[in-house]
């Protein structure tokens, strides 16, 4: 396998943006494709999924870079321990578990060190915000419900070679360098701009 997709990736043919194409191709209304990147063989439940029904009757949360998702964000992450009963806090938590599923902006351990200087009270909620949206590392998708989860099945399991690996780890460098400048500017830029979070939750 790692031979003919390391022949193939030389030759420029990217074998699994192909099949991409073609999954794509094949979708159905209100079907969607997701994609979940794993170290390891994917087993046990399913992580790699595309709706197979209709989803008219799923109920959806969307998240956009604010200060709602941060806070969410905080909260799942055990940084918000200390205002868990604050009612803008449980009003943030009911939301969030009130459908079926969430699409999201993605939180790495990046994103979160910066939610977390927001929580530290050492940004402002806009700083927070602009350095967080300077990241731009996509959405993401979170089953919330079992209705929800009920409703997928994996596709296929995708093989990457290691020059493919190599490739995407390089693209994936060179963004998180230009996200690191544009989140410095973002501090600058924003200073002094906003709440802190102590003056959100007083």
């Amino acid at each position: 396998m790692e031979n003919v997709y390391t022949f193939a990736f030389a030759k420029n043919i990217k074998i699994n943006k192909l099949k991409e194409m073609f999954w794509r191709d094949d979708l159905k209304k209100h079907e969607k494709l997701l994609f979940h990147g794993a170290k390891s063989k994917i087993g046990g439940k399913i992580d790699i999924h595309r709706g197979r029904h209709n989803d008219d009757d799923l109920t959806c949360k969307r998240y956009e870079v604010n200060q709602e998702w941060m806070m969410t964000i905080a909260y799942y992450r055990g940084a918000l321990d200390e205002y868990k009963n604050h009612p803008v806090i449980k009003k943030i938590i009911e939301q969030s578990r009130a459908c079926d599923y969430i699409i999201a902006p993605i939180a790495d351990n990046r994103m979160f060190q910066i939610i977390n200087s927001f929580i530290e009270g050492e940004l402002t909620d806009e700083q927070c915000k602009h350095c967080l949206a300077a990241t731009n590392l996509g959405m993401q998708y979170i089953f919330v419900s079992e209705k929800a989860v009920s409703q997928a099945k994996l596709i296929e399991c995708c093989y990457i070679s290691q020059n493919e690996r190599e490739y995407y780890k390089n693209i994936r460098l060179e963004e998180s360098k230009l996200g690191a400048n544009k989140v410095k500017l973002a501090r600058k830029q924003y200073r002094g701009k906003g709440r802190y979070i102590d003056e959100i939750l007083v």
